[in-house]
């Protein structure tokens, strides 16, 4: 970071994470004319989508992809499984016993390919966002979508 900072030769404000005060990532979403979000984060990139101004993905180096591949694979083979196979795999991750992988480069493509975001560098237009749905009723929306209409989880 130290680095990076020293190398722009423009006036900037720049918050390391961990840094004393309060995070004004928020503040930098709500004044930035155009903003750059690395892509290790599907939170700050969703957040940066949200504003409707131009976003652009700065693509760090993925590590552990060997690790990923595997995790997709064993998912996509549990989903397609035999229903008993299958049935028991969804209910280890509806019970919070296994985490399915999340397909951070989907994401990724999904706002390029809609539009809603370019590689840092390439041109990118100002955007409508949707107000016809919170975000937690999105997230809502595309959990059901994975689970079908699956029976609540009993807490214990």
């Amino acid at each position: 970071a130290d680095r990076l900072l020293a190398e722009i030769g423009c006036p900037a404000h720049s918050y390391l994470w961990g840094s004393n005060g309060e995070n004004p990532y928020a503040a930098y979403l709500a004044l930035a004319d155009e903003i750059v979000v690395t892509t290790d984060s599907i939170s700050m990139v969703h957040e940066a989508s949200l504003t409707g101004r131009p976003l652009h993905l700065f693509e760090l180096p993925a590590s552990g992809r060997l690790l990923a591949r595997a995790a997709y694979r064993i998912d996509r083979g549990a989903r397609a499984a035999r229903a008993p196979v299958r049935r028991r795999y969804l209910d280890l991750i509806r019970n919070g016993w296994l985490a399915p992988p999340r397909h951070v480069a989907a994401f990724h493509d999904r706002l390029l390919s809609s539009g809603q975001a370019a590689p840092l560098g390439a041109a990118v237009a100002p955007r409508a966002v949707r107000p016809d749905a919170s975000d937690a009723d999105r997230a809502a929306e595309a959990v059901r979508g994975l689970f079908g209409a699956a029976a609540p989880v009993r807490h214990r």
